[in-house]
């Protein structure tokens, strides 16, 4: 052998200066294999403890925002609903509210007296058309039928 003041000749350990023939510790230069102490740190969720976002006050606030709205389009409707203020025909069963408008009486004859119109009157205002007929008898007297139609020729045709 040479001798050129190295150990072995060439001055490296096993003759290549790696550390188990590769020069890495546990053959893949990792420590445990993953390079990271212990394997903390890798994959997974921090370890770090966060606050949740709490989403309570904001449904919260939505829903009471919302009943505010309800709320206050219902009072404004009923503000300006002028209906109430003024003398007009309600349909509860009672013709009082028809006196001030002309009620036409009929001359009619049916063996029918439930259907056998006595008068008749017309109102309308800005929404409805109101119409008021009196028979005889009381108009609904059997339980089977509670309808009374009645048709308006719109065309005059």
């Amino acid at each position: 052998m040479e001798d050129n003041g190295l150990k072995d000749g060439n001055g490296l350990t096993n003759g290549n200066g790696l550390t188990n023939g590769n020069g890495l510790t546990n053959g893949n230069g990792l420590t445990n294999g993953n390079g990271l102490k212990d394997g903390k740190g890798v994959g997974g969720y921090s370890k770090i403890e966060l606050e949740s976002r709490k989403r309570k006050p904001v449904r919260t606030s939505i829903i009471v925002i919302l009943v505010a709205l309800l709320l206050g389009g219902g009072c404004i409707y009923y503000l300006n609903d002028n209906s109430s203020n003024r003398d007009e025909i309600k349909i509860d069963g009672n013709a009082g509210d028809w006196a001030s408008i002309d009620i036409k009486e009929l001359v009619t004859e049916s063996s029918n007296s439930n259907i056998d119109l006595e008068a008749v009157a017309t109102f309308e205002d800005e929404v409805y058309l109101s119409i008021l007929t009196v028979t005889k008898e009381p108009l609904f007297f059997s339980p089977e039928g509670h309808t009374l139609r009645i048709f308006i020729d719109t065309d005059e045709s």
